[in-house]
């Protein structure tokens, strides 16, 4: 996760390593870095801190504090079972089955 830019993201994206990025850049970073406190990170004004779990797709990344983090858990399994009902609409499911099987869809 970098509060910055990236470069070479076809390759990156060819290695099928995750990057979370704020945007592209055909610029080298080396000559732009700076070794700060690694316990740490504050991209985009959000603290991150050692044990935070850090969730990230396409559509953007979460930081969920370690103490939370059962809370998290919970909360994503109930939101998990409710998308099985999207996927199943996309399947050919009606909503109508989907909703009544996981509830949302």
């Amino acid at each position: 996760m970098i509060d910055g830019s990236t470069r070479d993201a076809a390759s990156i994206a060819r290695a099928r390593f995750p990057t979370f990025v704020r945007y592209r850049t055909p610029q080298d970073s080396v000559p732009r870095w700076r070794v700060s406190d690694w316990g740490s990170r504050s991209p985009s004004r959000v603290r991150v801190s050692l044990g935070d779990i850090v969730v990230g797709d396409l559509d953007g990344v979460v930081v969920v504090p370690r103490r939370l983090a059962h809370e998290f858990s919970s909360a994503a399994s109930g939101w998990w079972h409710g998308e099985q009902g999207a996927h199943a609409v996309k399947r050919g499911m009606t909503p109508l089955a989907a909703y009544e099987k996981f509830g949302a869809f």
